[in-house]
Formats: structure tokens, C-alpha cells, sequence
């Protein structure tokens, strides 16, 4: 490890800074402003990573030399064996003034870090933060070295790009159970030896903090017996945040006497109350016309529910995907990429059903009437440029000549909703990870209530995943986004031009 700190300069120097790292700093920083203020914070937040990537290689040399030591001593001591790795987290704990978590962390790191000298390099480097460099070292130390060192190169040109970490440690799962699901399966059940526990710690004010490492079908199974009950039991206008909600409804399941969900609105007509029929009235903070909610589940202030009883209804079955040609890794819905072994017991059990992968073969997503020439003819009406991957049709027709019959109709069909969900699986807005059937679909360019074929219409290529809250910030026009034909999207600030790019799952 020591080679690589010393062979390895970051390949790229980072540009000059007006920083001074001194108490003069404070002013120069006032003073900043549009682009130049972003680049600087880049800058500086590079030279950061940088130090911290030197600093995470050298406490694993800190512990690595005193397990060296301790080794020694456990050959001619067995019984002190178990205590070598507690006493080298412990001096890096020490010697670093950190905590003994994080002196872990860098430890468990630098150990994968000796067996992948590219993510090494590219962690000094800095442009990677270390959160995501820890996933990629996590995941490929499943495979063997010949696997691991094919795979390193496209995990970090998934780690370079614009996307959260959970996006990214779910496709470098997918490629490690594609690679070697032999592997997968192995280090699920070795992950669960090591690491499945529920800890109660107290915390203040009369609380406790609840932290669980689960199996991830019993932790899907909880948050929706969670949301079920709260739907059932608790209208709009209960007035507490929905943290609250939560954990109300957590104690209600738990049998904890007393804790019984009920809504605290103090309507004496409460809407939470049994009745035959259900309005529809999803609310948005900004303009109804734009919003389209891919996934069931949002609060109705108009919404009847069950009377409360001491169980919630009953809750649907998640969801396991899995391809009849065996050629795509399977998916638990809600969760991401499992192994094969994994979904195959889940799909023989009762808390899961399998579902065939929707089909997203060109035959299925191309119908009738639409074409790339048009989506080049109306590229080149806009003045945009025709590359490898040029931007889908400017007009928000999505390469139609004319409209299908779905198309001028605000409401998405569900089978076009699927394929939007499917192809896209993440909100798609900069580093936001929030999965596609828990997020709205929005018209990239806006839909024309007055006039449907003049606007942009309800076609494939003009229809993409946005959480509620970034959904908001494109209205906002802070950042507006560009889909090209490969399904990325540009996102261009309108306060400095910079553009950021973001990726299906």
C-alpha cells in the first residue's frame, strides 16, 4: 500500500485556487460568486478527497503494522488471536484522533484497496468521493481476481458519473451477480453472519435510536405494513410530520400496549372512516397540469379508509422480477438487483410473487408511426446537432409524425408507465436515487391542456421520472433538462450554463 501512495500522483492537477488556506480565506470566499464560486468549491473539495484518500491509506498502514506486531504474539498466545483487528481499529482510532467506526472503515478500505490499483489511483485522485469508492471496493472483493480485474474498469466509469450512491451500488450488484452469481449468493450469506443485528441505543430527550441491518424482503415488508396502516388509519389532516406517523405506526404493530393508530386531525367528520367510494385529488405545490404520479400510494384528503382495528389490511405481496430467458439478473421491486438463489426462494415463499421483466425489445417500444428520421428532421428544425446520442425530438412528439392515440391524452396508459418505469428506474434529476415507481412522470416538454397535439405529448420520449421535490426544481427553471436518444439527460443551469448529465439505471 505503501507503493501505491508513493507511485500514483493524482493524474490530473487540480487548477489554481484564490484559497489561501489561511484566516484571509473568509473574505476571498465572500467575495465569490456565480462560476467562479462553484469551481473554487470544487477545487478545494477535490484537494480534500485527495488528502482524505492519503489519510484512509495510511491508517491502514497504522493498523496494518500493529497487527504485524500483534501476530507475532498470537502465534505463541492463541487465545489473543480474536483481539489482532480490535487492536489495530483501536490505534487508528488513537493515532487519528477519529472514531473507532470510521477507523474501520478506512481499514476494511484500505484491504480491498490492495487489490484493485486502478480504484486506488482514482481515489487518490480525488474526483471520486470516498463513499462511492467504498462501494466499488466492497462489491468487486466478492469476485476473483481474473472477474475483478475485467469488471474494475466499468465500475468506475459508473462511479465518475452523476448519480447516487444507492443507483451505483445497485448496478455494480447487478454486474457482480451477472459476473459470478455463484459469488453473490456467497457473500449475501457471509454479509448476514457478519452483519444482521437490531440495536437499541439510548438516545436523549427520552428517546432511544433504532439501527437494524435486515434481510431486504423483511425490511420491504415492514415500511409497507408502515405505509399501509398509516393510509388506513390516518387522514390528511393529521397534523403530525410523517417521521411521527411512523413511528406511531411501528408501535401499533408492535403490540405496544396502548399504542394505538388513530388520527390526531380532530375533525369530527374525519375522512379516515369506512366508505364505498375513493376521490382522486392528488395535490401538487405547483402547476396539476404537470404532474402524473407513477406509483400509487400519495395521501388523499378525500381518501376512506377501514375503520381502525388492531391489524392493517391486508398488504400486497412485493414483487420479484425475474426474466424467463434467465438472461437478466433478477430484481426484488422496491429493493434492486438479487441473486438468483435469492429470488428463487423469495418466489417459492408467500411474502413475494414473481413478476415476468417487462418487455423492452425495439419491437415493443417502437409502435407505429414513430421514426428516428423524424426525430432528425425536427433535430434539425431546432438547429440541434445529430451525434451518436443527439437530443429526442425537441417538439415533445418523441419522433411521431402524428399522434398515436395514447399520445394527446394527459394520463400515461399503464403499460407505457411500466416502460417508462422500467427503462429509466430512478428519479432522474443529479444525484437523486429515489426509484422510479415511487416518483411522478413528468412531461419533459409541458403538455398544452388547451390544445393537446401543439404541446409536448404522452409518448416515450418525452416522459421521465422526477421524485416530487425535483420535479419542483424543474419547474422552478433552475436547472432545465435535454433527454438525448441513448435515454441520458443534460441538465443545464440557467444561472451559469454548466451542464451535468445523468444516465438510466
Amino acid at each position: 500500500m505503501t507503493d501505491i501512495i508513493d507511485d500514483h500522483a493524482p493524474t490530473s492537477p487540480s487548477p489554481p485556487s484564490p484559497l489561501s488556506f489561511t484566516s484571509t480565506d473568509l473574505d476571498t470566499i465572500g467575495h465569490l460568486s456565480g462560476v467562479e464560486l462553484n469551481e473554487v468549491a470544487r477545487t478545494t473539495q477535490r484537494l480534500a478527497r485527495q488528502a482524505e484518500a492519503r489519510t484512509a491509506l495510511l491508517a491502514y498502514r497504522i493498523g496494518e503494522s500493529i497487527a504485524d506486531d500483534m501476530l507475532v504474539v498470537a502465534a505463541t498466545r492463541p487465545h489473543t488471536h480474536h483481539a489482532v483487528d480490535k487492536a489495530a481499529i483501536a490505534e487508528i482510532s488513537l493515532q487519528l484522533g477519529i472514531s473507532r467506526s470510521l477507523a474501520r472503515r478506512y481499514a476494511v478500505l484500505g484491504a480491498h484497496l490492495t487489490d484493485l490499483p486502478d480504484t486506488a489511483t482514482a481515489f487518490l485522485d480525488g474526483h471520486i468521493r470516498l463513499s462511492r469508492i467504498e462501494i466499488v471496493a466492497d462489491q468487486l472483493s466478492v469476485l476473483d481476481s481474473s472477474l475483478r480485474a475485467n469488471a474494475e474498469p466499468l465500475a468506475l466509469e459508473l462511479a465518475r458519473r452523476t448519480s447516487a450512491d444507492s443507483t451505483l451500488r445497485d448496478q455494480l450488484a447487478e454486474l457482480v451477480i451477472a459476473l459470478d452469481p455463484d459469488a453473490a449468493t456467497d457473500a449475501r450469506h457471509d454479509f448476514a453472519e457478519r452483519n444482521q443485528n437490531i440495536h437499541i441505543r439510548p438516545d436523549t430527550h427520552g428517546h432511544v435510536t433504532l439501527d437494524g441491518c435486515l434481510p431486504a424482503e423483511q425490511g420491504l415488508h415492514l415500511a409497507q405494513r408502515i405505509s399501509t396502516l398509516i393510509d388506513e388509519r390516518l387522514c390528511s389532516d393529521d397534523p403530525r410530520p410523517q417521521g411521527r406517523r411512523r413511528v406511531a405506526a411501528l408501535a401499533d404493530i408492535q403490540g405496544l400496549p396502548g399504542a394505538h393508530l388513530t388520527c390526531h386531525c380532530g375533525n369530527p367528520d374525519c375522512p379516515a372512516t369506512p366508505s364505498d367510494t375513493e376521490t382522486d385529488c392528488d395535490a401538487a405545490p405547483f402547476d396539476e397540469a404537470d404532474v402524473e404520479v407513477a406509483a400509487d400510494g400519495a395521501t388523499c384528503d378525500e381518501r376512506n379508509t377501514e375503520e381502525p382495528t388492531a391489524e392493517p389490511a391486508q398488504q400486497t405481496a412485493l414483487e420479484v422480477l425475474i426474466d424467463p430467458a434467465g438472461v437478466e439478473v433478477p430484481r426484488l421491486v422496491g429493493f434492486g438487483a438479487i441473486d438468483p438463489a435469492h429470488a428463487a426462494e423469495l418466489a417459492a415463499g408467500v411474502i413475494a410473487r414473481p413478476v415476468a421483466f417487462p418487455d423492452l425489445t425495439a419491437a415493443n417500444l417502437t409502435s407505429p408511426g414513430l421514426t428516428l428520421a423524424t426525430m432528425a428532421s425536427n433535430l434539425a428544425a431546432q438547429g440541434l446537432p445529430d451525434n451518436p446520442a443527439p437530443p429526442a425530438d425537441p417538439t415533445g412528439h418523441g419522433g411521431y409524425l402524428a399522434p398515436p392515440a395514447w399520445a394527446p391524452r394527459y394520463r400515461i396508459p399503464d403499460w407505457l408507465r411500466e416502460q417508462v418505469i422500467a427503462l429509466h428506474g430512478v428519479c432522474r434529476f443529479p444525484e437523486c436515487g429515489k426509484p422510479a415507481e415511487h416518483a411522478e412522470l413528468d412531461h419533459l416538454v409541458k403538455f398544452n391542456h388547451a390544445d393537446p397535439h401543439a404541446g409536448g405529448w404522452t409518448v416515450l420520449f418525452n416522459l421521465v421520472p422526477l421524485c416530487g421535490p425535483d420535479h419542483q426544481r424543474k419547474h422552478l427553471g433552475i436547472w432545465t433538462p435535454t433527454m438525448h436518444t441513448d435515454l441520458s439527460i443534460t441538465w443545464t443551469s440557467t444561472r451559469t450554463g454548466e451542464t451535468i448529465t445523468t444516465y438510466p439505471r
